[in-house]
This record gives structure tokens, C-alpha cells and sequence, in this order.
């Protein structure tokens, strides 16, 4: 999930720059709302785990598998109300919709469309 500061990639899905009414104003308005989960969880594991608060002083091909360990271990102890220190995070209840995947061709613009359509239309 990126910002409207980011270019549309494959891998990055940014909102609409001018949405149309209807399933584009729908998308980027739950594009929001995720972003917004994925940075608050960005800045909880974060405050739980130094490694991640700082370079990660480990060959590149073991990054993801840390980084992924960290976010197992946050959902586990969110899941079992261990709170960071402040409590200042809740849980969540939020049940992920099943991702289409597009077959279309590498215009990210026609990806993103066809991405608000399938869940917004």
C-alpha cells in the first residue's frame, strides 16, 4: 500500500490521483482505511521489537524472515492481549476480502481499475 506520492507498480497499489464518483471513491477511501492499519502496525512493532526500530544487521536473505517472525509474534500477543506498554493499541476485528487476481497487461492504471471494480462495483 503506497501514498499518491508513489508511482503504481505490480507490487504497490496507490489510490486513484482524481477519482470519479462511485467504485473509485470506494476504493481509495478503503485504501485509506488499510493504510492507515498497515502504518499503525508499522509503528507497534516497531515500539515491540528494537530490530526493527533500526538497520537490520543480517545478510539481506534473512530480513524477511525476521521482519515476518516480528509481525507472527505482535498478532500473537495482540491476539492474546499482551498490549504494549501504554495499551494504546486495540484489536482489531477486520475480515480480509479474497484478492482477484488480474490477468490484464502491465498498465498499473487498468490493474487499479480492474481491482476497484472487482471489490467496489
Amino acid at each position: 500500500m503506497g501514498d499518491s506520492g508513489y508511482p503504481a507498480r505490480p507490487w504497490l497499489m496507490t489510490p486513484f490521483a482524481h477519482p470519479t464518483a462511485g467504485v473509485q471513491q470506494l476504493y481509495n477511501d478503503a485504501h485509506s482505511r488499510t493504510r492507515v492499519g498497515v502504518e499503525q502496525f508499522n509503528g507497534q512493532s516497531k515500539r515491540r521489537f528494537m530490530i526493527l526500530h533500526s538497520e537490520i544487521r543480517v545478510p539481506l536473505a534473512r530480513v524477511s524472515s525476521i521482519i515476518g517472525a516480528c509481525a507472527v509474534l505482535h498478532n500473537f500477543a495482540k491476539d492474546n492481549i499482551q498490549y504494549l506498554p501504554d495499551n494504546f493499541d486495540e484489536p482489531i476485528n477486520y475480515v480480509q476480502p479474497p484478492f482477484r487476481e488480474y490477468r490484464g497487461g502491465e498498465n498499473i492504471n487498468a490493474y487499479i481499475t480492474a481491482f476497484a471494480n472487482a471489490h467496489f462495483g
